[in-house]
């Protein structure tokens, strides 16, 4: 469902959402965004393995975790890029 809703975003939509997401931390290695960035590269099909090598993620878990706290972030940046 993220891959789903992170490909169907427009340009200006995933320009504002790391706009938005850059709000409070400025740093570079925020892993939320790598994944972001590794979504909207990629193609249909997305190699978890590879993923957990480039987000240096130690469980499966955390995975999920990430996926979760991106789909949210995804969620608050519309709501506020659309309400306004």
């Amino acid at each position: 469902m993220l891959i789903d809703i992170i490909k169907s975003l427009n340009k200006e939509e995933k320009r504002f959402f790391k706009i938005f997401s850059k709000r409070t931390l400025d740093n570079q290695e925020r892993k939320d965004l790598i994944l972001f960035d590794e979504i909207s590269k990629s193609g249909e099909l997305i190699n978890e393995k590879e993923l957990f090598k480039k987000l240096n993620l130690d469980k499966k878990n955390n995975f999920y975790q990430l996926k979760n706290r991106l789909y949210k972030e995804i969620n608050k940046s519309m709501l506020i890029q659309h309400h306004q």
